[in-house]
This record gives C-alpha cells, structure tokens and sequence, in this order.
C-alpha cells in the first residue's frame, strides 16, 4: 500500500469500526448478531483509532498529554458533579421532574465508566493519553506493546468475563492493547509504503485474513460461546480465545477497508464517522424517543433492519455534520 493513501485507508477502518458500532449497539442480544458483533467492535475501534495516534514528535507528544490532563479533569468534575446531583435528586426510579434529574445525575456519575457511544470519543483521547505514557516509559515497541497487554489483561481480570464490554474509562485500559496494534500497524504500514511492500508480505496478508475470515463465519455459525465453553473456564485460555477473535475481526474489517478506498468511498465512510461520534449521542437519543413514541422495542429485533438503520445513522450524521461546519465554522471547523 502507497504511504500516501494510508490515510484514505485508516479513515475507512475507522468508518466500518464505527458501524459495527452501531449496529452492536441496535441489536438486541437474543439474536445472533450481537454475539458476533460483540467478538470485535470495540477492539476493531480502538485499533483504528490507534491508526491515528501521535507519532512520537514533541509537539504531538506534548499535545496530546495537555488534552490528557484536561480530559482526566473533565472525568473527575463529571464524576463529582453526577454524585452531588445524585444525593440530591435521589434513585432514578423517582416519579415526575426528580427522576430525570436523577437519570441524569446516574448519566453524569457514571460518564467515567460507562456512558457508552456519548462517551467513546473522550475514552479514546484517554486511551491516548495512556498510550504516550507508556510509550515514554517503555521506548521500544514489543516492551511497548508487552505493557500494553498486561494494562488489558489486569483489567479483564477485574471484570472476570472476556465478553463484558467496557466503556468509559474502563474500555480506555481494558482495550489498550488494540490502541496499542494500531499504532504499531501505522507505524509499519508508514514504513512499507516507504520501502514498497514485498510480495511475500502481501500473500501472507491475503493468507491471515482469508483464516480471519474462515473463523468469523465459523464464529457466526455455531456461535461465539463454541470455543469458550469448551475450555473449562480457564481464564487465560479464554482470554487467548477472546483475543485470537478479535484479532480476526479486525484483520477482516481491515481488508475490507481496502475494498472500500478502491472503491472511493471509504473516506467518505471515514468521515461519517466522525461525524457520527461527534453527534451520535444526539441521533442515538432521537431514535430512542422516536422507538418509544411508537411502541418499539429499544433493541431492534430484526437484523437486517438494524444494519440499514445502522447505515441510515450514518449518512444522516454525516449530512447533520456537514451542515454544521458550513453554519457554524467556528465550532465544527472550517467548511469543506
């Protein structure tokens, strides 16, 4: 791959990251779309969005560990101000006016370890921030990725279920180590398109990620819980498991991104996606109310349906964002 349609290519990781995205979150879990979702959306968007983490300059560096700080302020007052307004307003299941307010302190206090899509986009600027300390304090890359790892680990033996996913804060180290691939993944691919990709590496590309592909629909078929049940509950072999899955969601996501750039539509995609976490949260809360007023269940039970609102979601936020930046420049951005 050409250094310079690298990112092309990373956009359109990150646009497919974010439409499994949501079409986890849409899925109701008694079908069998939200198991083989749950294999991998949450790492598949961690890796992309570790495609685009600093390089290693001091501007980036220092950049991005200022937005770190304030981040981590930000966590802090949310968590304080969720827990004051939560004492006040009292339980969520308060009838009338002090029950929002309380649903809304629960939202607040538990912005640092939950919150999901609405809190995803700080999450990653925290995965960040993580992953320039350690890089600082760890300067070659497998110690790098080596400790990156055990941050993922430990956090999943918190948590003692592989298939549990993590948010907020608790996403931020608990996928760490897919932060962590994606940044080695760009470094590589950056050196590659340098050099130009030997034939072997590109066969033995198309090679993982035809196995990728062979266990994605295994996985789909049988089931996600196939394997780990069969391993006994042992925590590390089930672990190994969780990883070699989502390891292969990614790898196929990834080759499809390249599909997607020859195409000329994966920046678009890709910008889609920006749009969709910058008002996702907006768009999630108006489908939501709209299900409601209707007499529609949250999670959608028909698959098929949930993948085109999905895609719906998507051109809408894309549509909503552009329209923004060219009303409002200041605050969104220059106009295109």
């Amino acid at each position: 791959m050409r250094s310079n349609t690298f990112s092309t290519w990373a956009l359109s990781v990150m646009g497919l990251a974010v439409f499994w995205l949501l079409a986890g979150s849409l899925t109701a879990e008694t079908v069998r779309l939200y198991p083989f979702v749950l294999l991998f959306f949450y790492q598949l968007y961690y890796f992309s969005a570790g495609l685009f983490a600093p390089r290693g300059d001091m501007e980036e560096g220092a950049w991005a560990l200022r937005r770190g700080k304030v981040l981590l302020g930000l966590y802090a007052l949310c968590g304080l101000a969720g827990l004051a307004l939560y004492l006040l307003c009292g339980a969520p299941g308060t009838e009338g006016p002090a029950a929002l307010a309380a649903q809304l302190a629960f939202g607040l206090g538990a912005a640092p370890f939950g919150g999901g899509l609405l809190w995803l986009l700080p999450s990653t600027f925290l995965a960040e921030f993580l992953f320039i300390l350690l890089r600082r304090t760890f300067p070659g890359r497998w110690f790098l990725l080596f400790a990156c790892g055990l941050v993922s680990l430990g956090v999943s033996m918190a948590y003692g279920l592989p298939g549990q996913v993590a948010y907020g804060a608790d996403g931020a180290l608990r996928y760490l180590v897919y932060y962590a691939l994606g940044a080695g993944t760009a470094a590589f691919v950056r050196q590659k398109g340098k050099e130009g990709a030997p034939r072997g590496l590109r066969l033995c590309t198309l090679g993982v990620g035809g196995l990728a592909l062979a266990l994605l629909a295994f996985c789909f078929w049988f089931g996600t819980g196939w394997a780990t049940s069969r391993l006994g509950g042992r925590f590390l072999l089930v672990q190994a498991a969780t990883f070699a899955f989502a390891l292969a969601g990614i790898t196929s996501m990834a080759l499809a991104a390249f599909v997607l750039e020859h195409l000329r539509i994966g920046e678009a995609l890709g910008h889609a996606s920006a749009a969709v976490l910058g008002l996702g949260g907006a768009v999630a809360l108006c489908v939501d109310t709209a299900a409601a007023a209707l007499g529609m269940p949250r999670n959608l039970e028909n698959q098929l349906v949930t993948l085109v609102l999905s895609a719906g979601i998507c051109a809408l936020c894309a549509a909503l964002w552009h329209l923004c930046r060219k009303k409002l420049p200041v605050v969104f951005g220059a106009g295109e």
